[in-house]
C-alpha cells in the first residue's frame, strides 16, 4: 500500500496501534527497530510495548500509563520526551482505540511502507555517505546485504499448523457482519456485509437502487462504522443531503407526500385467513396461500379497507418455521412537510446519538469518476484520519475507466471497472456495495435473474455476493419489495429472498422484512 503520509501523524498512529491492538503488535513486533521511526516519543512508546509483548503476550491497553509514570518518577525522561509522550497518550480517546480494535489491517500495511520508506532514505545517506569517502566495497556491501521491510505473505505457511490465535481470528473475520439488518433480510445477507466483501445490487431503472444503498451506510452509521458514499453522477450532494434529512426525519419536505399514507407492517399471513390458534382479531383474508404478485394489491387495499384496525399484526413466531410473512398496514394520517429548521434539529440529534461514526461523501459528474480516482480519495481521507469500513459507490455504470484502460474495447473497460472495485475492498480492508442496471429485458419481471446483467456478465465473477431488487407496480402502490440472492460466493446457493416493507415517500427504503 502506497501512501503518502506526514511522519509525525503516521507515528502517532503506529504509537497508538502498538498500546491497544495485539494483532497489530504481532505483526509488527518482529521487524521493529528503533531507527525505523523519526520522534523520540514514538520511539520510547514503541520499545515500551515491544518489551511488554515480549512478556505477557499482549498490548498494553492502559498499562501504559503505569509504565510512563514510572519512567517519569525516576527522572528517565526529560521534560519534551514527557509532554510529547502526555500528548500521544492523551489522543487515546475511544475514537482512536475503537479504530484500531476494528480495523487493524489498512494500519499495519502502512506501518510496513512507512518503514520501508525510512529504510530506504537510510540506505541512500548511508551508501552516499561511504561512496564519498571512498569506501565502494562497504557501499556495494550495504547495497547488497539491506532488505526490503515487507509483510510476511505466508507463501511458506505450513497449511495445518497448529496455531489457535489464527484460526481464532479466520473464524471472527468470516462472521463478524460490518453491517446488520434484522430478521429475514438479515438472514439473507447479513452473512455478506464483512470486511472484504464486495456486493453488487442489480435492479431496474428508479426502483430506489439508491435509496437501498444509502439505507445500507445509514445502518453501518448506527452501529459506529465509517461510511465513504461515492456519487458517479446520478445524484449530487444536495440531492443525496435532502434524503438524509427525509430518512431522519421520516416525512418528506413535499406536501405531495404527507397526506395520509398507508405504512406496511410485518405479519403473518396464518393470522390473517384465521388459520393461526393465537389469530389476533378479525381474519381479512381467504384463502390457503398468499395472493400472486398481479393480484396483492387489489387483495391488500381491500382488505384493509373493510378491517383497518380491526385486525392485528402479530409476529410471535416470527424466525420459526411455522411463520409465513406477510404485510399489513397502518395509517400515517396527515402531517406537515419537512422544513429546514426541523431538519437541522433532527440532524444534531442524530449527530449526538451517533457520535463516533461518520460519512465521507464525494460526488462527480457522470462518467468522469474512475476507480483509481476512488482509491486515491480513500487516501487522502486516511491521511486525515478516516479510514472507510464501508465504501458505498453509485454506481459503476456511470464510472469511468482508468486512464490506462480506455484504449480497451467497452466491454473489457467494465471488466476491469469491476476489478478494480473489487481490489478497493482487499486494499482498505473494507465492505464495498455498487448497484448496477438491469437489462432491457427485466421490465416486467416478477424475478431478475442471471440473465439480466447490463455490459458485461463478468461483474458478477468479481463479487462476493449480488442480489437482484424486485418490484411491481402493485407492491410499489403497497410499499412492498423483494430482493432476491442471485449468486453468492460461500453459502447455499437456490432461490432465496425477502420481502422488504417500505416506504420511500418517508424517506425509509427498509421498514422490516419477512
Amino acid at each position: 500500500m502506497a501512501l503518502i503520509v506526514s511522519s509525525q501523524f503516521i507515528e502517532r498512529r503506529i504509537a497508538i496501534g502498538l498500546i491497544t491492538n495485539n494483532q497489530y503488535l504481532r505483526e509488527i513486533a518482529p521487524v521493529f527497530n528503533a531507527d525505523l521511526l523519526k520522534d523520540e516519543a514514538a520511539k520510547k512508546i514503541a520499545s515500551w510495548c515491544i518489551r511488554y509483548f515480549n512478556k505477557h503476550g499482549k498490548a498494553p491497553l492502559e498499562d501504559i500509563g503505569i509504565i510512563f509514570e514510572s519512567y517519569t518518577r525516576r527522572g528517565k525522561l526529560n521534560q519534551e520526551e514527557s509532554e510529547d509522550i502526555g500528548s500521544i497518550l492523551d489522543d487515546l480517546s475511544d475514537e482512536y482505540q475503537t479504530q484500531a480494535e476494528n480495523n487493524p489491517e489498512v494500519l499495519i500495511d502502512e506501518t510496513f511502507a512507512y518503514f520501508d520508506e525510512n529504510r530506504l532514505v537510510r540506505l541512500a545517506d548511508d551508501i552516499k555517505a561511504e561512496a564519498q569517502r571512498g569506501n565502494l566495497l562497504e557501499a556495494n556491501v550495504l547495497l547488497a546485504t539491506n532488505k526490503q521491510i515487507q509483510r510476511a505473505v505466508n507463501i511458506n505457511h505450513d497449511f495445518f499448523a497448529d496455531d489457535i490465535t489464527r484460526t481464532q481470528k479466520i473464524f471472527e473475520d468470516i462472521q463478524e457482519p460490518i453491517v446488520e439488518y434484522p430478521g429475514k433480510l438479515g438472514q439473507l445477507w447479513n452473512r455478506h456485509f464483512v470486511r472484504g466483501g464486495f456486493v453488487g445490487l442489480l435492479g431496474g431503472e428508479k426502483t430506489g437502487k439508491t435509496w437501498f444503498l444509502a439505507d445500507i451506510g445509514f445502518q453501518a452509521q448506527r452501529t459506529g462504522k465509517k461510511v465513504a458514499f461515492f456519487a458517479a453522477g446520478d445524484m449530487n450532494r444536495e440531492e443525496m443531503e435532502l434524503r438524509k434529512y427525509i430518512y431522519m426525519a421520516r416525512k418528506s419536505n413535499e406536501q405531495e407526500y404527507c397526506g395520509e399514507l398507508m405504512i406496511p407492517v410485518v405479519d403473518c399471513f396464518w393470522n390473517q385467513n384465521g388459520q393461526c390458534p393465537a389469530g389476533c382479531g378479525e381474519s381479512p383474508i381467504r384463502g390457503d396461500k398468499p395472493p400472486a404478485f398481479k393480484d396483492i394489491q387489489q387483495v391488500y387495499a381491500d382488505a384493509f379497507e373493510q378491517y383497518g384496525s380491526d385486525h392485528t399484526p402479530c409476529t410471535k413466531c416470527q424466525g420459526k418455521k411455522e411463520f409465513l410473512g406477510a404485510p399489513w398496514f397502518k395509517v400515517r394520517n396527515k402531517i406537515e412537510p419537512l422544513n429546514w429548521k426541523e431538519a437541522y434539529n433532527i440532524e444534531r440529534k442524530f449527530q449526538k446519538r451517533f457520535r463516533g461514526a461518520g460519512w465521507n461523501f464525494a460526488d462527480y459528474p457522470a462518467y468522469t469518476l474512475s476507480p483509481k480516482m476512488i482509491d486515491n480519495q480513500l487516501a487522502i481521507w486516511h491521511e486525515g484520519g478516516f479510514t472507510a469500513d464501508v465504501v458505498l459507490i453509485d454506481y459503476p455504470d456511470i464510472m469511468a475507466p482508468d486512464l490506462e484502460d480506455q484504449r480497451m474495447d467497452f466491454r473489457q473497460k467494465e471488466n476491469m471497472k469491476w476489478l478494480k472495485i473489487r481490489a478497493l475492498a482487499h486494499k482498505w480492508h473494507c465492505l464495498v456495495v455498487c448497484p448496477t442496471q438491469a437489462d432491457g429485458a427485466s421490465y416486467g419481471k416478477d424475478w431478475l435473474d442471471l440473465s439480466n446483467y447490463s455490459e458485461d456478465k463478468r461483474k458478477y465473477s468479481h463479487t462476493t455476493a449480488f442480489f437482484g431488487l424486485n418490484q411491481t407496480d402493485g407492491e410499489a402502490e403497497l410499499g412492498l419489495f423483494r430482493i432476491n440472492q442471485l449468486i453468492v460466493r460461500s453459502g447455499k446457493r437456490g432461490k432465496k429472498y425477502a420481502t422488504i416493507c417500505q416506504r420511500l415517500e418517508m424517506g425509509r427504503p427498509f421498514l422490516g422484512s419477512y
